[in-house]
């Protein structure tokens, strides 16, 4: 871990790597920076970067059922496309993470997850 835990953004994490959508919502609705926040490890991923569900903790690597509903809800509440996070020797956004995992893909969400990420 690079710095200090931000115990919300924590625990938003894992609202959104278990779909917890109404969790989520009402946590962005009282920290309305929450999207914009990084974590203290080494990656700095946002909420974003772990719907991708790759380059995040282990333990957190994740797809819930909702994972649409999470990354729309996201988007909604000011999360940014373009951050980019450290993973694998380089600087990612979440749509170059979530095409290259296995997880949204065994859980059949990838394609969806992609149109909710792409920006023309």
């Amino acid at each position: 871990v690079a710095g200090e835990s931000d115990p919300t953004f924590e625990l938003a994490i894992d609202a959104v790597v278990h779909g917890r959508i109404e969790e989520l919502r009402a946590m962005l609705g009282d920290h309305p920076d929450l999207p914009l926040r990084r974590s203290a490890y080494g990656h700095g991923a946002t909420l974003l970067h772990y719907t991708a569900a790759n380059g995040v903790e282990i333990r957190r690597q994740v797809v819930p059922a909702n994972a649409v509903q999470v990354v729309a809800t996201l988007l909604d509440a000011g999360a940014d496309r373009s951050a980019g996070f450290h993973a694998y020797g380089g600087e990612f956004d979440a749509l170059a993470m979530l095409k290259t995992s296995a997880h949204p893909r065994a859980a059949g969400v990838t394609a969806a997850l992609e149109d909710a990420l792409f920006v023309a």
